[in-house]
């Protein structure tokens, strides 16, 4: 489906933009993702290359977003941040910062893979290292969701986008999508603490497992763990899943190191090997190149 511009109503496609302070020259290129504070754009810089332009009405949002990364410079799994700056255009003033862009996939992909459970695991241990890494900073992701997890083509990496919804610990979770946040399933309120990362790994855990959403309008607890077990998912695994969502797991650090140990081979993961063998394959032997490279890559992280 064709993404539509909801924030700048003037098309900007295939223009020129110039910041107001830096001066850069950025030709617009197409929209390639949306949210409710901002738009992000490719573009073509004259030294750079490609970049991605994230751009807003909102001077607090954005800035806020930009020192959030800022904070986190250097680590390989965000974007490199570049500039944050400002243009007009028929009289409307719009604020934005130049990022490094990922050309890749989001983690959608890997959901509705038909890839085996203990591979899918892998690939969740990297994320759960790498929001541990973000919690150690003092603060919690709390828009964790499918469409902010990428998977980068060049070199495999995983890469987290999206950097707006970081709060502070002990701060209130303004920005949020339902199916990740704990208050929507009624499981606990909107307080950014580390059992609320927690719960929201966990929902992403378990759309990884299903290869499908639950929304929490419809669902509850209960009708997670049925899924599960309908889906043939290992009873430890189902269990520990049941327990991070229902707050009995305290941390990240220590839903890894259950995570880790747990017992996945009581019920093997049947893979559809009747169609397109040759196909599926090739996605494990890449997918299993993605853990490979960001196992070794990840910036280092104490987990013991």
């Amino acid at each position: 489906m064709k993404l539509l511009p909801k924030l700048i109503m003037y098309n900007i496609i295939n223009k020129e933009i110039t910041g107001r302070w830096y001066k850069s020259k950025y030709k617009i290129i197409r929209l390639i993702g949306n949210g409710g504070v901002g738009e992000i754009y490719l573009a073509a810089h004259e030294k750079r290359g490609l970049v991605a332009l994230k751009i807003s009405r909102s001077m607090l949002s954005i800035t806020r977003e930009y020192d959030n990364m800022k904070k986190c410079e250097g680590k390989n799994y965000l974007p490199m941040v570049y500039e944050l700056d400002d243009f007009e255009t028929h009289g409307e003033a719009y604020h934005f910062f130049a990022m490094e862009y990922i050309d890749g996939y989001d983690l959608s992909k890997v959901m509705k893979s038909d890839l085996p459970l203990k591979l899918k695991l892998e690939i969740f241990i990297i994320i759960l290292r790498i929001i541990e890494d973000i919690n150690e900073e003092g603060l919690i992701y709390s828009d964790l969701k499918h469409e902010n997890i990428m998977v980068d083509s060049r070199n495999l990496f995983i890469r987290f986008v999206d950097f707006g919804s970081l709060t502070p610990m002990g701060g209130i979770i303004k920005e949020y999508t339902p199916l990740y946040d704990r208050y929507s399933w009624k499981m606990g309120d909107r307080t950014a603490d580390a059992a609320y990362q927690v719960f929201s790994a966990a929902v992403l855990l378990m759309t990884l497992i299903l290869g499908y959403k639950l929304r929490p309008d419809k669902n509850n607890i209960l009708s997670i763990r049925r899924a599960l077990v309908k889906n043939n998912t290992p009873e430890a695994l189902a269990e520990l899943i049941e327990k991070a969502l229902k707050g009995e797991i305290k941390n990240c650090r220590l839903f890894y190191e259950k995570l880790v140990n747990v017992d996945i081979s009581v019920k093997k993961q049947s893979i559809k090997l009747n169609a397109l063998l040759d196909s599926i394959i090739a996605i494990l032997i890449f997918l299993l190149g993605v853990v490979l490279v960001n196992l070794k890559a990840l910036t280092p992280i104490s987990l013991f």
